[in-house]
Parts: C-alpha cells; sequence; structure tokens
C-alpha cells in the first residue's frame, strides 16, 4: 500500500499488512469517510437537506388508522428533531406517480401493507415476501425483524427513498418511536435495536483479490 506525502511534512512510502488468511476483496471507502461522487451516497441524515419536500407515505392495507397514528407520530418526532417542520403525511393509495417523482419518500411499512413499496419494490436492492425480507443474502423471517434502507429514489435518482420496512406493525412502531440520526445507508433492526450497519459498496472501489 503506498500512501501520499501528508502536511505534516513527513512521508510515508509503504505499509506491511498481515493476515491470517488469504484477503479475496478490498473495499476502498467502506466507512463512507472520503468525499468522493457515487450514486448511492444518501443516510439518513439526508433527510435535513431537503426536509421541506419529503412526503411521509404509510399503508392502507390492513390496519389503516394504526398505520396513520404512527406516521403522525413519525411526523411529530422528525418535526422536534429537526426544524419543527412537519412534513406531510399521506396514504399510498393518493400517491400519483408524478408525486412518487416529485418528492423525497419516506415509505413506512411493508409491500403488504404499503403499495408504494410494492410499486417499487422491483427496482430494490431487497427481496420482499410477506412478512419477510431477503438482504444481503441472509432471509429475515422473525416479526421483530426490520430493515431501514435509503436509496436514490428510483422514479427520480435526484430525489431519495427512505425505506423503514417492518415485518410487523410492532416492528415498524419501534424503528420509528426514536429518531436515530446516525443511520447510514442501510441497517438491520431488531426491535428498537440496530444489530447491522452500513454504506452501500460501490462496483469501481472493489479490488478482487482472489487467486487460483
Amino acid at each position: 500500500l503506498n500512501f501520499p506525502h501528508n502536511p505534516s511534512g513527513a512521508t510515508l512510502s509503504a505499509a506491511d499488512l498481515d493476515f491470517a488468511q488469504q484477503p479475496t476483496r478490498l473495499a476502498f471507502n467502506a466507512g463512507n469517510d472520503v468525499p468522493v461522487r457515487h450514486d448511492r451516497f444518501h443516510t439518513w441524515a439526508s433527510y435535513v437537506d431537503d426536509f421541506k419536500h419529503a412526503l411521509i407515505v404509510h399503508g392502507t392495507a390492513r390496519q389503516d388508522e394504526a398505520n396513520r397514528t404512527l406516521a403522525l407520530r413519525f411526523q411529530s418526532t422528525l418535526a422536534d428533531a429537526y426544524a419543527e417542520t412537519l412534513s406531510p403525511v399521506v396514504k399510498d393509495a393518493e400517491v400519483s406517480d408524478a408525486d412518487l417523482a416529485a418528492h423525497d419518500l419516506i415509505v413506512l411499512g411493508s409491500a403488504t401493507d404499503n403499495t408504494v413499496l410494492a410499486r417499487l419494490a422491483p427496482a430494490l436492492p431487497v427481496e420482499l415476501g410477506k412478512n419477510s425480507f431477503r438482504w444481503q443474502g441472509r432471509t429475515y423471517a422473525a416479526p421483530d425483524d426490520g430493515l431501514f434502507l435509503v436509496l436514490p429514489n428510483p422514479r427520480n435518482p435526484a430525489r431519495a427513498l427512505y425505506l423503514f420496512l417492518a415485518n410487523s406493525a410492532l416492528e415498524l412502531h419501534d424503528m420509528t418511536r426514536n429518531h436515530v440520526p446516525s443511520l447510514p445507508s442501510w441497517a438491520v433492526f431488531k426491535g428498537a435495536e440496530v444489530k447491522e450497519q452500513g454504506f452501500h459498496p460501490v462496483d469501481r472501489f472493489l479490488l478482487d483479490l482472489a487467486t487460483e
């Protein structure tokens, strides 16, 4: 590994790294610490950049009133955390294709509950099942499993999609009852606790080190 000249005046030319096994892949900027251009750069903190144009979309297929109550509570939670401006809460059935493209979207629930999520699902890197989802090669089917995911809006990449995907109404409540500003580009929840989190990989930043 070669290092450039640093501001302190010292020069580091190389570093030796020892591994118990042969590394198979090198990922540059895995922690999203370096400001480089790529498409899937959003995090939950990106909501602050344009919160006035965000829509909070709740499902109506099941437990319509309970879902709306949860969405309104989350609306207040976000307003308290930021500029006391309320992002509009809308029903999935009331969101047109033009609305999908014109706004940042905060989508709550599951594809069974929320028809907006069902419409966007084919373009998302997560497989949606009935009360389950599959993420990064692993299936999550417990009622207290949930996934936070932020991506460019599939209908308009200049806008963002913030997805709070939950296998049950209780899990959605646990995921949204508190504001967690530090969420990166994705996070796996168990109840209200974040179990895993990270950033989206960028293909050009991945180097295959596997040898024959």
